[in-house]
């Protein structure tokens, strides 16, 4: 009876590994695909979509001593996002695998339109890459930034994204990715704002270097309503908590058409929102050490006096540029995409559940208070630059 029983169980252990060791059913050869490293979407004629797709071309990645881009690019139009990927294997010899997606690009008149459709797409899709860079364009098509070379990197979609990483260094522009707008598009109280790239000249762009990554686009839910600039952008991020880096320049203190360069190193922001007499109170808090960088006046910085006048001129930019981010905010376009609803929902859900419906409106005529703290924290090797006898 007990070898019976212990022939059965060892048949069925054979028979659960059968099953459960079988390939995958859907498995593809990497080898036999073409790898997409970054796609775009642009709104053309008869309200259809084009899709623009960047594809590796292996052979160039390993062709020793190779100077152009190892990428080639096709588009083709549709109605929907699933359906102008099919195409785009009628038109490629290779099926695209989207595993590997480094950028996704939106363009601006899609953008205007509303974008959930497609993000729906990207986030359904069990393969697509959801550390994928999200980038919006400003007065060129996606297509466009995906046709341009790179005169540096063999792969264009690469010097894009590192363009964005070097970009959210100097605290003019955000870096997003996929999984952070869908964050974004499911939590209360808080608005979509993406980084834009634009051309820096006149003209169709030829290669990576005519463009420029910097500013960001602002939604209002999916759909895009206007843009903030560089300073604007800046002052959304002092109030957002997410700057990491860049340079404040103030005026010199005995001639105003000189100046003095910070460079800011360490930035700490707090947003909260009060209650009084049943109205919000927004609050921002900002802490700012910066290092001086440099001068063009030849004046000893490093004295307490000129150290204070270097702390009050700084906190000054900060202030002004809160203050134009705020108005955009809440005088443009009566929008809060700072996320203090947010802060609301979770910290007085009472209150949040009266202004939901009408929470833009509210925060569009709420009091803001502005809090400061600008610190000069080294002044470099010299006390002032040298100057000719």
């Amino acid at each position: 009876m007990w070898d019976n029983m212990k022939k059965i169980t060892i048949l069925l252990m054979i028979l659960i590994c059968i099953l459960t060791l079988t390939g995958c059913w859907n498995l593809r050869e990497i080898s036999e695909m073409g790898v997409a490293v970054a796609i775009g979407v642009d709104l053309v004629e008869d309200e259809l979509m084009e899709l623009t797709v960047q594809v590796l071309i292996p052979r160039r990645l390993a062709q020793e001593g190779y100077e152009g881009n190892a990428v080639v690019t096709y588009s083709t139009t549709g109605r929907t996002t699933f359906e102008l990927f099919r195409k785009i294997t009628t038109i490629s010899s290779r099926k695209i695998y989207i595993g590997h997606i480094q950028l996704v690009v939106l363009g601006e008149e899609f953008a205007k339109k509303g974008i959930l459709d497609t993000i729906d797409f990207f986030e359904r899709d069990h393969e697509f890459r959801r550390q994928a860079h999200i980038l919006l364009t400003k007065g060129v098509s996606a297509k466009a930034i995906l046709e341009t070379g790179s005169v540096i990197e063999l792969i264009p979609a690469e010097h894009i994204t590192k363009a964005i990483d070097n970009a959210i260094h100097t605290g003019t522009t955000k870096k997003i990715t996929l999984i952070e707008l869908f964050k974004d598009l499911n939590s209360k109280g808080n608005q979509v704002l993406l980084p834009t790239v634009f051309v820096r000249h006149e003209g169709i762009p030829d290669v990576a270097k005519d463009l420029r990554i910097a500013g960001t686009g602002v939604f209002d839910k999916d759909m895009l309503i206007g843009f903030l600039d560089e300073f604007e952008t800046r002052g959304y991020l002092w109030v957002a908590g997410d700057l990491h880096g860049g340079i404040l320049v103030i005026p010199s203190p005995k001639d105003p058409l000189e100046f003095i360069s910070l460079e800011l190193m360490k930035v700490n922001s707090k947003m909260s929102v009060s209650l009084v007499d049943n109205k919000p109170i927004l609050q921002i808090k900002i802490k700012a050490d910066s290092n001086l960088g440099e001068q063009q006046k030849s004046i000893d910085l490093t004295t307490p006096e000129m150290i204070k006048y270097v702390e009050e001129e700084s906190k000054k930019l900060i202030k002004e540029e809160i203050l134009k981010a705020l108005y955009k905010g809440q005088r443009v376009h009566s929008l809060d995409f700072f996320g203090f609803g947010e802060i609301v929902a979770k910290e007085h859900p009472k209150y949040w559940k009266e202004v939901e419906d009408d929470w833009d409106t509210v925060f569009s005529n709420a009091e803001i208070n502005i809090d400061i703290e600008s610190n000069i924290r080294r002044t470099g090797q010299i006390l002032q630059p040298s100057t000719p006898e």
